[in-house]
């Protein structure tokens, strides 16, 4: 065979050229073939989870619907300890006149604006911590204990951050009390 190949050196190469063509495509081809058994394999499990969700009944069961009212049970029962924990901690606030409420609410804004000044903060122009429709008019005799609470509570907000001493307090809200209160 050694005399053939030497006498015959161009079907020597091709045969030689053949040899490694057939190898590598054998190579591709086994690769190719492990390939598709994985993406195989990936899909045949894809689709039998769809086929399960499918199946399923997306609705609750008994078990599950007396488990999740015994959570909302516990849940509500924590939420009540919590708002009597915070109850005890909320700024007591008498009831006081109208007109006593609207004096105390200038004077803590003058209060603040001075502190405000003193601690290089800017504030926004006609700054009432929320309470711009009482500085005009006077609230009902009802409202002013809530009202003194919320008062009380503002103040303390604007003093802790007047005190942090940021650059300029660009907004400060307050929701009014008129305002539905949120259901639980």
């Amino acid at each position: 065979m050694k005399h053939w190949l030497r006498e015959n050196p161009l079907w020597g190469k091709l045969v030689l050229i053949g040899g490694g063509c057939f190898l590598l495509s054998a190579a591709l081809f086994f690769w190719a073939r492990s390939n598709y058994a994985d993406a195989e394999t990936q899909f045949r499990d894809a689709a039998q989870r769809q086929q399960q969700l499918e199946a399923s009944n997306p609705y609750p069961n008994e078990a599950n619907v007396k488990k999740t009212k015994l959570q909302l049970a516990g849940y509500r029962d924590s939420v009540d300890k919590l708002r009597t924990s915070v109850g005890t901690h909320v700024l007591a606030a008498a009831a006081v006149p109208p007109n006593e409420f609207q004096t105390r609410l200038q004077q803590t804004v003058a209060a603040l604006i001075e502190s405000a000044r003193l601690n290089r903060v800017k504030l926004p122009d006609n700054f009432k911590l929320g309470f711009d429709e009482y500085v005009s008019t006077l609230p009902k005799t009802e409202e002013t204990a809530k009202l003194s609470r919320e008062l009380a509570q503002a103040q303390l907000l604007a003093d802790l951050i007047i005190d942090a001493k940021p650059d300029a307090i660009t907004m400060f809200r307050r929701v009014s009390i008129a305002a539905p209160s949120p259901t639980p």
